[in-house]
């Protein structure tokens, strides 16, 4: 279902996008009628390419759930497969691999925060949350010419940037928190040389949401919001001054789905 409502994000990246599943053509057929599916769903009843991929799943008989970029050439460019190495065990949305390759399409519920001497361009991947997926949150802090602030592997009592989310009754924060390479800037008059950021520093992290949250919805009978908060450290300097260190909260909202347990099997 999420990957064919992203279809149209895919194809502004100039992707095509199909599934492939051991369910018949018959039972696809059928679960792409019921379900409005939009893409094509391919038949692998032998799971011959499926095992070709290396998505056999021996013990289940059946596929890793997963994706897989393919070139013109045939030659595949990038894979995921599902994340279930932590407690967790979410899987991330199709628009969230997309903007791990394509950052620039992480631009929904994109608004503005002004912080101590720098502007935060908050967005996110997805604005709707469904059971085990995992939403990628993106900030662009941006600096101010002449400005910069230390990565996260300075030293010697530096502030670095750092984005803390936190864990909640309503939600898990999934690190670690992606930061860009650092420049290093020599500064003669300490003897030093750091690793800083100039300009805009994109910042990207990962969230789920508790089940909690769908008990709710189907209790309610109504999706309903869930805003994810964090804070922003840092301290900026420019050539002659470092100013106090500070601190920005920060938030995103996700509209919580019910939740959908139907498989394409269960519509055999």
């Amino acid at each position: 279902m999420e990957l064919s409502q992203a279809k149209d994000e895919f194809a502004r990246q100039g992707l095509n996008v199909a599934a492939i599943s051991f369910d018949s053509a018959e039972i696809l057929a059928k679960f792409a009628k019921t379900r409005s599916i939009a893409i094509p769903l391919l038949s692998d009843p032998k799971c011959e390419a499926i095992k070709r991929f290396g998505a056999f799943m021996s013990q289940g008989g059946y596929a890793y759930p997963g994706y897989y970029i393919v070139g013109p050439d045939g030659v595949v460019s990038y894979a995921l497969f599902f994340e279930d190495e932590n407690k967790v065990g979410a899987r991330s949305t199709p628009l969230t691999v997309l903007g791990r390759i394509f950052p620039a399409t992480l631009n929904r519920g994109a608004r503005s925060v002004e912080g101590q001497r720098l502007k935060l361009e908050l967005s996110q991947s997805d604005e709707e949350a469904r059971w085990r997926n995992r939403v990628t949150l993106r900030i662009g802090v941006q600096l101010p010419s002449g400005f910069h602030a230390y990565a996260p592997e300075v030293t010697g009592g530096y502030r670095p940037l750092r984005l803390e989310i936190k864990d909640t009754d309503q939600y898990w924060a999934l690190p670690p928190v992606h930061y860009p390479k650092a420049a290093i800037l020599d500064f003669p008059a300490l003897g030093e040389k750091l690793p800083v950021y100039e300009g805009t520093v994109p910042l990207t992290t990962e969230v789920a949401i508790k089940w909690t949250e769908f008990e709710r919805v189907k209790k309610e009978g109504k999706p309903h919001d869930v805003e994810i908060r964090g804070t922003l450290y840092y301290q900026i300097c420019d050539t002659n001054t470092c100013f106090p260190p500070a601190s920005t909260p920060v938030s995103w909202k996700l509209r919580v789905m019910p939740y959908d347990d139907e498989t394409v099997s269960k519509a055999r």
